[in-house]
């Protein structure tokens, strides 16, 4: 039996991909698998203001525990 757990992942990647969240997201979920969530899982695109990289904040699991504590949960962070 395996256990669901919320996880916040944080894709950071070069500006000049910005168009291409889907793929960036896609290829991330199939280099790193096998915690590719179906669906249950929200995206976030984020552009810090003084930077020319972007970062997509996924939360895996987002859908099925919408009220787990931010502050409790595990973040990684991947250059992407």
């Amino acid at each position: 039996m395996s256990s669901v757990f919320t996880k916040r992942i944080v894709l950071r990647f070069s500006m000049d991909f910005e168009r291409e969240e889907a793929a960036l997201i896609e290829r991330f979920f199939a280099v790193f698998g096998p915690i590719k969530p179906a669906d249950d899982f929200c995206s976030h695109p984020m552009t810090p203001s003084e930077s020319s990289k972007m970062c997509i904040v996924l939360d895996v699991h987002g859908k099925s525990f919408p009220t787990v504590d931010l502050l409790a949960i595990d973040c990684e962070v991947f250059k992407v």
